[in-house]
């Protein structure tokens, strides 16, 4: 079966169109030796051999979502060296191993979402430096060795979303300097370790709900310095007091809707300070609260009072402030790390004010105690003074 038969050649476009043509497997290039685009979309063709692509020398781009491919031979892309977009997205791909991608030193996109992929070799996107893209979302990944990404200096989209990854070395995205996006959306992550996103100092969105995280590190300790848009949404945070230093690194949006938080003194500060931000500001839909099956929301202030000083967090306390310039963001840090709050002492302050007074009172009897005291001695000694002869 060659191209030229079973597929339609544009020959302005140098585009070899093979989508919905019941292939089982790759045509030889014969009519189409010049493609720089083939498309074989939509059909049945089950795995990817060593000699598939031989004669497809002038590949740049190679479109195969939507057949039944299982399986990539070693060699398959080892003479593709001008292969820049490769879509393999909704087959049923289960294993990445060392070799797969071998010969395609100029793969710049990978689409591999929406396969069955569960094994990834350490090593299998080893020498794709001129990477940007890779999209591994909506398949059975439970585990990244250290170094898989590593080498990949150019990668600017990570997506890893809807996987089934518990957790991560702190080392697995050391490297990705140019990194802008990454998506770890709909896992089952329940913490983060400390160092996780050192150094991707490009970085400016991070999604993170629909995990089962209930704690971080401070944005400092996971490596976050600065950024647009953070997603921690659908988690199982009962606090928002971890939010605190994210605040000041977060430009744009920290989406923190639909945790069950505690309706309690960190969640009514998270409330003072929304009130007086500017409206560019977005903390995510259904951030709430609820205490006696009564719910709060941002807008809807819980009833009590809380010491701005004492409350239940470790966290610095966030000062109301409208964040509309770098110059109003920098008066928000220095507010955040103005005051260190003491685990041990609640929210509200009646008890501050009774322990205050009896303080008082003690110190006042102390003090007239010591005058009874005083008095007592100098007639004593007068008495003495008194008793003895001239």
């Amino acid at each position: 079966m060659i191209c030229v038969q079973v597929c339609e050649y544009k020959y302005l476009l140098q585009k070899a169109d093979c989508d919905e043509r019941n292939l089982d497997h790759v045509p030889s290039s014969t009519g189409c030796e010049n493609s720089t685009t083939l498309s074989l979309e939509r059909n049945h063709i089950k795995q990817l051999l060593a000699e598939s692509f031989l004669e497809f020398n002038n590949l740049e781009n190679l479109y195969m979502s939507d057949n039944n491919l299982s399986m990539i031979q070693s060699g398959t892309f080892i003479n593709m060296k001008h292969l820049q977009n490769l879509f393999l997205s909704d087959n049923d791909i289960r294993e990445l191993r060392n070799d797969t991608f071998v010969g395609a030193r100029s793969l710049r996109r990978i689409n591999l979402n929406r396969n069955s992929i569960l094994d990834i070799g350490k090593h299998a996107f080893h020498n794709l430096s001129k990477l940007v893209a890779l999209h591994l979302s909506h398949n059975i990944i439970q585990y990244l060795q250290p170094t898989v990404f590593h080498g990949l200096k150019n990668l600017q989209r990570l997506a890893l979303d809807n996987n089934a990854l518990e957790n991560f070395d702190n080392q697995t995205f050391k490297g990705l300097t140019q990194l802008i996006s990454l998506s770890l959306h709909g896992n089952k992550l329940t913490q983060l370790p400390n160092g996780l996103f050192e150094g991707l100092t490009c970085v400016q969105e991070i999604v993170l709900s629909e995990n089962g995280l209930h704690k971080l590190p401070l944005s400092s300790v996971l490596g976050i310095t600065s950024i647009n848009r953070l997603y921690l949404d659908h988690n199982d945070f009962k606090t928002t007091a971890i939010f605190t230093s994210y605040l000041r690194v977060t430009h744009e949006q920290l989406n923190i809707g639909d945790n069950p938080f505690e309706c309690d003194c960190d969640f009514k500060e998270i409330q003072e300070w929304y009130r007086n931000v500017s409206q560019e500001y977005f903390l995510g839909t259904s951030v709430m609260c609820s205490i006696r099956n009564v719910t709060y929301n941002l807008g809807n202030l819980l009833p009590f009072n809380c010491n701005k000083y004492f409350s239940t967090s470790s966290h610095s306390p966030m000062t109301p402030v409208r964040i509309s310039s770098t110059s109003d963001q920098s008066l928000l840090t220095n507010d955040l790390l103005t005051t260190q709050r003491n685990d041990e002492i609640g929210c509200n302050t009646t008890g501050w004010k009774i322990a205050t007074a009896l303080l008082s009172l003690y110190s006042i009897a102390c003090t007239f105690a010591l005058i009874l005291l005083r008095a007592e001695i100098i007639q004593l000694f007068q008495n003495i003074y008194v008793a003895v002869p001239g």
